[in-house]
This record gives structure tokens, C-alpha cells and sequence, in this order.
């Protein structure tokens, strides 16, 4: 473990939000490609997906909010942008929504309120090739924004299960019936898991490049690294037969990459990947018990401690677009790593409140944007230039 310098440095932010309602900020791809909006859902409380109904956008350009989506029924929110165009995708609920009652649905800017179903729902056997058969989250897209990753709850077959997916551009037909969506995209499931299997869940992934993507898989009460390639191939045989869930292409085949002592840590986080697909970063607990940021080798698994703070770091986290730093939360303050010399900067602001959920550093990795609650409401905040360049 290294020992690294802390700086503290004072900074104004700037108050994107005062519309009433919240503005929580996705846990990846809040800005458009340009970086000139930011991607918002108007809850005000990370647990309350149920209860909202709309997406929203804040123009950095011309100043202000406005609203690209609105469902009559609430169940929405977790958005991002594409990387190459402006198609924000989100979680919809079907029905009353749940874990495994969502799907994903895009939006495109210059289209507003009208919502695209990227992957398909069928509930009724025989099922049609491509569709699913339960809850998507947490959508995530390649670097190349050619095909989306995701978490997976079936809702026939122990919804409890999390696993991992992905989904791609090809049209799928499922008949009509309750619960049942047609969708844009062919989606198939990459980690097989299940009570007493080798993995009993799968989550909270990312792509090392954009044909491969890393997951946490939990086994025997410890997390490790696992590294899938994947393909926009159809797999028509791996639909699942009623009882079933869908099940895993024969050409997908998942290896475990980290073999640790004590696993990375439970505290919620997503994986994150360096540019280059040659590093991993994760949370993993120090010897005192504490969430420091952690650096894997894609290639050897290897992980060692980046950080030595005396707090935890409270959830996920995001690197630049360079890869040279790493913004995280911790002890109700953002906070900036230096990859190269592993020192750390926190920014002091003026505002009180809690800090909640990932900084996002913005395309042209100058700025900064986090969500902080002012006066019992979720706002999104802006640091200019936090990284010179």
C-alpha cells in the first residue's frame, strides 16, 4: 500500500438545478457525447425508482432543465447517454414496477417523450429468440456504443437471482400479451448462475473494451473479477424452455480473473476500466476494515490497495476520460486521485449537505457534476475545472 499526499483546496460550485423534486445523477454516462447536457430522473431518493415518472436534462449551453420523457405510470430513471449520439437509455418499469418487473427504454433528444423499447419482453412460452423474460437495470454501453451491458432479474424463475446481460441492434417480435414488449435490441444473458452453482450472483459489471466486459460474481460468501468476451451474435438456442431462464450462449464462456484472499468489497460499487483495457478498479477493504479504491490487472487478476484513507469510500466512482484520475465520495466530500502519483485532492465547498451517489468528471475532462442534497432536495452540482489542462 502506498502512502499518498492529501491536498485540500476550496471551490465554488455552481447549482445546476432548483426545479422542486429531485435530480439524481446515474452511476455512469450522465453527459451527452458533447458534453453539453447532463442526464437526470427526478427522484430525490436513490430507493424511490417506483415513484418517478420522468427523465430530464440540464443544458449547459443555454441554461436550464427540461424534461425528454414522461410515463403516466411511475417506474423510470438511471439514465445515460449514448457515447456517440444523443439516445439516453433508462429503467422502465412493466406494470407494477420491481426487480423483475423493468425493461429498457431509450429516448432520443431530438424525438423527446418518445420512448424506443431496446430489449424485449416475452412471458409466454414458447418464447421468442432475444427476448427476456424479466427485469434489465443498470444499463451500461460499450465504448463503441454498439451494444449495452446489464443486470438481469427473471421474474418466472427465482427472481432473487441476479445475473449479467447484454443486448445489441436487432428487432425481436414478442405476441402481445401483459407484461410482454416488443424491443429494437437481441439480448442474451453471459453468467450463469444459482443456488449451489459455482456462482450465486453476477452484478454490477463493466467493459474493459467493447468486446469484453468484467463482473463481479459472488461465490461461497466472497466477490471476485470475472472477464467475458462478447459478440453481437444471435443465439436463438439459448431462449430457455418454460421453467428455465434464459440461458447462456455456448459461445459465451465467462474465467474468473482475480483469486484473492478476501474478495473485493460488498459496499454497492460498479467495476470500473482504464482506456487502455489494461486495468481494472474496484473497492476493496483495507486491513482496518476500511473501502479504498483498488487496481487489478486485466491480465494477471493482480490487485493492490490505491488509496489509504481513514474513511470509508461511501459507493461506486468514475475515472476521466484520459484515465489519469479517479473522483470518488468519502466522508461527505468529492474527492480526486491522481493515478501517476496516487495523491489526492478534496474539495471543500461552502454548501451544506449530504453528498450522495458518483462525481462524473465531463467529456472534455475538465469539469466535475455530483448530487448533493440542498435543503432536502437532490440537486446536481458543477466544479469547473477542476482538472487544469
Amino acid at each position: 500500500m502506498v502512502k499518498e499526499l492529501i491536498y485540500i483546496i476550496m471551490v465554488t460550485p455552481k447549482v445546476l438545478t432548483t426545479s422542486p423534486g429531485g435530480h439524481t445523477l446515474h452511476h455512469n454516462g450522465v453527459f451527452s457525447r458533447d458534453g453539453r447536457y447532463i442526464v437526470f430522473d427526478g427522484r430525490n431518493d436513490d430507493t424511490k425508482m417506483g415513484e418517478n415518472n420522468y427523465i430530464g436534462v440540464v443544458d449547459l449551453k443555454e441554461g436550464g432543465e427540461r424534461v425528454i420523457y414522461y410515463s403516466p405510470r411511475p417506474g423510470v430513471g438511471a439514465a445515460s447517454f449514448s457515447p456517440v449520439e444523443d439516445k439516453v437509455i433508462f429503467i422502465h418499469g412493466v406494470g407494477n414496477y420491481g426487480i423483475s418487473n423493468r425493461t429498457g427504454v431509450a429516448v432520443d433528444l431530438k424525438n423527446p417523450m418518445h420512448g424506443i423499447f431496446m430489449d424485449a419482453r416475452d412471458l409466454k412460452a414458447p418464447y421468442a429468440p432475444g427476448s427476456l423474460r424479466g427485469g434489465t437495470h443498470s444499463h451500461m454501453w460499450s465504448p463503441d456504443g454498439n451494444m449495452l451491458s446489464f443486470t438481469y432479474n427473471d421474474a418466472l424463475v427465482d427472481p432473487e437471482l441476479r445475473t449479467v446481460g447484454v443486448m445489441f441492434p436487432s428487432n425481436v417480435q414478442a405476441e402481445e400479451g401483459e407484461g410482454n414488449n416488443s424491443g429494437t435490441y437481441y439480448s442474451y444473458l453471459v453468467a450463469e448462475v444459482g443456488k449451489g452453482g459455482k456462482l450465486e450472483k453476477a452484478f454490477d459489471e463493466c467493459w474493459l473494451d467493447q468486446n469484453t466486459i468484467a463482473f463481479q460474481g459472488l461465490s461461497e460468501d466472497k466477490i471476485e473479477v470475472y472477464l467475458v468476451k462478447v459478440e453481437a451474435k444471435t443465439a436463438d438456442e439459448a431462449i430457455g424452455e418454460r421453467g428455465q431462464r434464459p440461458q447462456v450462449p455456448s459461445f459465451i464462456r465467462p474465467r474468473q480473473l482475480t483469486h484473492t484472499e478476501k474478495g473485493l468489497s460488498s459496499t454497492r460499487h460498479w467495476l470500473r476500466a482504464h482506456p487502455s483495457g489494461e486495468k481494472l478498479y474496484a473497492l476493496a477493504k483495507d486491513p482496518k476494515g476500511q473501502d479504498q479504491i483498488a487496481e487489478i490487472s486485466a491480465s494477471s487478476g493482480e490487485l493492490k490497495l490505491l488509496t489509504s484513507l481513514p474513511y470509508s469510500i461511501d459507493y461506486t466512482f468514475n475515472l476521466n476520460s484520459e484515465g489519469t484520475h479517479i473522483a470518488f465520495v468519502g466522508n461527505n466530500a468529492v474527492h480526486i486521485i491522481e493515478l501517476k502519483t496516487l495523491d489526492t485532492i478534496v474539495l471543500q465547498t461552502p454548501i451544506e449537505g449530504k453528498i450522495v451517489g458518483a462525481p462524473h468528471f465531463s467529456p472534455n475532462g475538465k469539469d466535475l457534476v455530483y448530487n448533493q442534497y440542498i435543503n432536502d432536495q437532490l440537486q446536481i452540482l458543477l466544479v469547473e475545472s477542476v482538472l487544469k489542462k
